[in-house]
């Protein structure tokens, strides 16, 4: 009915229902709450050394990667106009980083285990707590002439919080985010969008078993977008696709593709769920009730034959008509569309200051 028009596909009417049932909310950060595009916001080198040397060292191991940090990293070096030098040998190093060899200096890029008992850890990774703490990505980045951070930012979707709340308020017990990123950047972000719980430094096995564990807590739905999700989205009851930017596996394993990147499109599949539910328990309570009185008026006499059939015929349209509704449905919430997603609608600007509505429900025309 209205599925469609908000959502890309839903595969099997099933998962209407399973919708309206869920009471958990997975939901991964990477690209699903954030945009996926992180982008350099400071560099910290230690005392001696330039952060543009940090930068350009980087950034020339980089140069080839199609890591989303990599990339932001060879961007914002394009950006200030560096000089990189050509780096060689460049190699992954498994849970830890990238190294290779620039101007005959080994280079390596990664997280702060990559670098133990490096002489300047312990005064980096003070530092990096605190880049963490404000929901930064720090990269680690060094040579034999010392070493730095690359601190880098995802950008938040603005409607994501309210997506959230209207989540909540629909009646979801818990708003559980799970990251492959660091745990004090999950918790960063969770904090600042009000989700209930969050698990960081996930593997996409990691990813796997969390939804598996919930799944024996609660109805499970899982809203995600990349390659990693994939398994996570089909072991979930029910897997959510980002549409826009999800890649082609994630769209095979998930249920319900979303046509759009927004958030705010959930809470409204949530309630079209429940709203679905409830039009298909009226028909069919009406009909076996008129079809129960028809048949007993019937045999007594009451109601000549002819006349109960015209009876059950018109209550199946009346059942029919009923059903119709949902073509018209439209959300009124503080994160949903509000005008009908028939038509292609986005969820109108938001005036400067203005507060999301709490306030929501699903209404048919």
């Amino acid at each position: 009915s209205a599925a469609p028009r908000t959502v890309r596909l839903v595969k099997g009417g099933r998962y209407l229902e399973q919708r309206a049932d869920v009471d958990i909310v997975a939901v991964d950060k990477t690209g699903t709450l954030t945009y996926g595009r992180p982008r350099v916001v400071a560099v910290v080198p230690v005392p001696g050394r330039r952060p543009e040397e940090i930068l350009t060292l980087a950034a020339a191991v980089e140069s080839h990667s199609e890591h989303p940090l990599g990339i932001a990293i060879v961007k914002e070096a394009q950006r200030r106009g560096l000089d990189l030098p050509q780096a060689v040998d460049a190699q992954t190093v498994a849970g830890q980083g990238i190294q290779g060899m620039v101007d005959g200096r080994p280079v390596r890029i990664g997280s702060s285990s990559f670098f133990a008992g490096d002489p300047a850890a312990q005064w980096l990774e003070r530092r990096s707590a605190r880049l963490r703490e404000h929901g930064m990505t720090v990269v680690w980045v060094g040579d034999p002439q010392g070493a730095g951070l690359i601190a880098l930012r995802d950008e938040i979707r603005p409607e994501a919080r309210a997506a959230i709340a209207e989540l909540k308020r629909l009646g979801v017990k818990r708003v559980v985010m799970i990251s492959g990123d660091s745990q004090a950047v999950a918790d960063a972000v969770a904090r600042r969008l009000g989700i209930d719980e969050a698990y960081g430094e996930l593997l996409p096995e990691d990813k796997v078993a969390k939804i598996e564990e919930l799944a024996q807590q609660g109805r499970v739905a899982m809203l995600g977008d990349g390659i990693n999700d994939a398994p996570a989205l089909a072991r979930a009851h029910v897997g959510v696709a980002m549409g826009g930017v999800g890649s082609d596996i994630a769209l095979e394993s998930a249920d319900v593709v979303l046509v759009s990147d927004q958030l705010d499109r959930i809470p409204y599949l949530l309630e079209l769920g429940r709203r679905t539910r409830r039009v298909v328990y009226q028909g069919l309570t009406a009909a076996v009730s008129v079809i129960a009185v028809l048949v007993v008026a019937t045999l007594l006499g009451r109601v000549r034959l002819a006349l109960g059939v015209v009876g059950h015929e018109g209550s199946t349209v009346l059942v029919a008509l009923n059903g119709l509704r949902m073509l018209f449905a439209t959300y009124r919430g503080g994160a949903g569309p509000q005008a009908s997603p028939g038509r292609g609608a986005q969820s109108p600007a938001r005036p400067a200051g203005a507060r999301a509505g709490t306030g929501g429900r699903l209404d048919a025309v």
